[in-house]
């Protein structure tokens, strides 16, 4: 099962037909399966020779294995949790639906005020906002997040009303991506996957 290459300092392992696992929304429940793959571990420093290298490389992946398991077990690997800020409901509703099938828990807000109050609320992996919205807008919320919070959330940009200047005001803030409405819910679908892959 374990491929051992040895160089001076750096013990690397290749571990043969090890079990990858996909965990995926079904119904109101997760879904585990596994797949057989390869993938390298690397431990560096912190073994007096090689014997004690390849034990401790063993019995780490070993542990990391019972953890994932008993991760599943205990309904403690979560669904990526987007906060959505959209005050045109009728499109903050289709975005939800499509969200929620894409296997993402949604939180919602109505404006910038309302999502700075899910943020404090809520654990959030990534921002969708619009920028055009009452009592708070988009750039002012996302002025507050990088200010106040010193948040590394990616945040997604949605607008209709996209310019140059705007655009490297929000770069400048950090915003990962910036979508033009109207968009196709592929281009919101890779925007998300490229930026949870980022961060």
């Amino acid at each position: 099962m374990f491929d051992w290459i040895e160089n001076e300092d750096i013990f690397e392992c290749k571990v043969k037909n090890c079990f990858k696992f996909k965990v995926e929304p079904d119904g109101d429940k997760w879904k585990a399966s596994f797949e057989a793959g390869d993938f390298l571990i690397r431990k560096k420093d912190g073994y007096a020779d090689s014997e004690s290298a390849k034990k401790g490389i063993t019995e780490s992946y070993i542990s990391f294995i019972e953890q994932c398991i008993s991760d599943i077990a205990a309904g403690e690997v979560r669904k990526k949790r987007i906060l959505l800020i959209e005050d045109e409901k009728p499109f903050s509703q289709a975005l939800t639906i499509f969200l929620r099938r894409e296997g993402y828990e949604v939180i919602l807000a109505d404006d910038g005020e309302e999502g700075l109050e899910q943020l404090r609320k809520h654990e959030i992996d990534i921002v969708v906002t619009d920028l055009m919205m009452p009592r708070m807008n988009g750039e002012h919320f996302l002025e507050i997040l990088k200010k106040k919070y010193h948040s590394t959330i990616p945040v997604i940009v949605q607008t209709a009303y996209g310019t140059i200047d705007c655009s490297k005001r929000l770069l400048k803030l950090g915003v990962h991506d910036i979508l033009l409405k109207p968009y196709s819910f592929n281009d919101l679908k890779k925007a998300l996957l490229e930026a949870l892959a980022e961060f």
